[in-house]
């Protein structure tokens, strides 16, 4: 029921303090959900992570369907990109085969028989 004492056209006006809280970054990271050495996590950072089947790669894929260097994840304008690095079998991003794009949280990675998730915190 609308207050009797309240025009339609009035308004009450109220000072309330608001605090600012700092904001916090979160961390960016891969779920390592199937394949070899899963469940596993591995975070993200300003450095360029390489998946794929070489004994260097910052994620190892065993996989005889992955290429020794098969993908790359890289920070772009605070926006984590998944590129395909001239792979043999190419990558999967939610089920479709791509050549390079713009993570966002949930997307699903594929990777010969190993299957990452992408969270953004």
């Amino acid at each position: 029921m609308k207050d009797p004492r309240i025009a339609d056209s009035q308004t009450i006006e109220m000072r309330l303090p608001v605090k600012a809280r700092a904001r916090t970054e979160r961390q960016h990271y891969l779920e390592h959900q199937q394949g070899e050495g899963s469940p596993q996590t591995i975070h993200l950072g300003v450095h360029p992570l390489i998946l794929g089947r070489a004994g260097f790669a910052d994620v190892v894929i065993k996989s005889a369907q992955a290429s020794r260097q098969h993908a790359i994840v890289q920070q772009r304008n605070g926006e984590f990109q998944l590129i395909d690095n001239e792979s043999r079998n190419g990558i999967y991003l939610n089920e479709i085969k791509i050549n390079s794009a713009i993570l966002r949280d949930g997307d699903l990675i594929q990777i010969a028989e190993d299957v990452f998730i992408y969270h953004e915190g």
